[in-house]
């Protein structure tokens, strides 16, 4: 699931993932909020989904010489809200997004689309659909690493 909203500074939409800051406000018990804890709540926030985090990244860095933003990724299992919540944003003040969900066999080429009707694409969705694309081209099958053609190993 990807989050389209118009960006200012790009006088245009972009498509990114739903993402957002960690709130530094302690939460109950007096403990800041993880990085996981800021992923679901920045896609129930921004989408019609909730879910779980199942992964995450070490710190990383969106450009490390002008400016010292410091990011992490967590991969979010999403599912359908339910409740009253059910089919509802969360969105902050001022904020306004449309969700867009894309099957992953589909994401590139749906990227392109955009990109052609003037659409900003975040690069880290686009480096997550050439994994996705890659993956398959490689045909990567249980942690083997294979070029479709019987060949096996790293590939250059």
């Amino acid at each position: 699931v990807l989050v389209r909203q118009f960006r200012p500074q790009y006088e245009a939409d972009t498509v990114e993932f739903p993402a957002g800051f960690i709130s530094r406000r302690p939460r109950e018990g007096g403990v800041a909020e993880t990085p996981a804890q800021a992923a679901v709540r920045e896609l129930e926030e921004e989408t019609t989904m909730t879910g779980a985090a199942v992964a995450g990244s070490p710190l990383l860095t969106s450009d490390p010489v002008p400016i010292a933003a410091r990011l992490s990724a967590v991969f979010v299992k999403a599912r359908e809200k339910v409740g009253d919540e059910a089919g509802r944003q969360r969105l902050d003040k001022g904020e306004f997004t449309e969700e867009v969900r894309v099957p992953l066999v589909e994401l590139e080429a749906t990227l392109n689309q955009l990109g052609e009707a003037g659409v900003v694409v975040d690069p880290r969705v686009w480096m997550f659909a050439m994994g996705i694309r890659f993956a398959l081209e490689l045909e990567l099958q249980g942690g083997v690493v294979s070029d479709g053609a019987g060949r096996e190993g790293a590939w250059d």
